[in-house]
């Protein structure tokens, strides 16, 4: 049922995907010759699902999720990658390390690799990672070494420079959603968060390479996959089951081929 619903929604969707993006281009077409093509920075933030679009040639999660990303010509393209809920911190910044991979992949074969970017967040929620109160380890050095909420964030935007990013997002910046436990960056951190997380990761010593665990999230992957491929997640478990059958198919027939020629053996000449 839920799959239906998803296929007859991009279908609707599709009708309006081209309008709007001829909507934008033709936007961002007169504020360059109005004001000059440094006038306006034209920035698109979306979620992670649509990093995953272009590894397959097409662009059709764009139309899926009703977000025009990978067809316009933005200046920078920030993807929500929030994980400040993923505990342990090893896992959330494998987790930041494997969508950069593939918003790095798919933003090639957009046309726009230089213009990768990052919003990272939310900042000081509740019992989350990024508050001053969290303490724990995260791998450094080759070992478990504790960390509290700041050592944290400092890691996952060393992760993200890697990439090559010029910009690093944060959200949000006040305390705008105190009813959600969302405080923002000036009240959990303070007024010095930005000189003190510069320091940290543009000080010395910033430029040497550092490793990450391993940390892969399969039902997260599974789900990612069975939305590009199937257009939707209710197809998420048929998607494994599928691909485990497949599997077992083709190393079944591969040993089957084996023993009849072990068998048969051809005959000396």
């Amino acid at each position: 049922m839920q799959a239906r619903e998803n296929y007859f929604a991009f279908f609707h969707r599709l009708q309006f995907y081209e309008q709007n993006n001829a909507t934008w281009i033709a936007f961002v077409s007169s504020m360059n010759q109005t004001h000059g093509i440094d006038h306006l920075l034209f920035t698109t933030t979306y979620g992670d699902l649509l990093i995953n679009d272009g590894l397959d040639d097409d662009w059709d999660m764009d139309v899926f999720s009703m977000n025009n990303v990978h067809t316009l010509p933005y200046d920078e393209f920030l993807p929500m990658l929030y994980h400040q809920g993923r505990f342990p911190p090893d896992n959330a910044h494998y987790a930041l390390y494997f969508q950069m991979k593939k918003l790095q992949a798919t933003l090639a074969k957009a046309g726009y690799p230089e213009r990768i970017g990052a919003l990272l967040g939310c900042m000081g929620t509740t019992g989350s990672l990024f508050t001053p109160g969290f303490t724990g380890t995260q791998f450094i050095g080759g070992v478990q070494q504790p960390a509290n909420g700041f050592d944290v964030i400092a890691r996952q935007v060393m992760i993200v420079k890697a990439f090559n990013c010029t910009w690093v997002s944060f959200f949000p910046q006040t305390a705008r959603y105190v009813d959600q436990g969302i405080m923002g960056i000036w009240d959990t951190y303070g007024p010095n968060f930005f000189e003190e997380l510069d320091a940290a990761v543009n000080g010395a010593g910033s430029a040497s390479p550092f490793r990450i665990k391993f940390f892969p999230d399969v039902a997260g992957m599974n789900i990612d996959l069975a939305r590009d491929v199937f257009l939707s997640d209710g197809w998420a478990w048929f998607y494994l089951i599928a691909l485990i059958a497949a599997f077992c198919a083709v190393s079944f027939h591969q040993a089957f081929k084996r023993r009849v020629a072990d068998e048969n053996p051809p005959p000396c000449s």
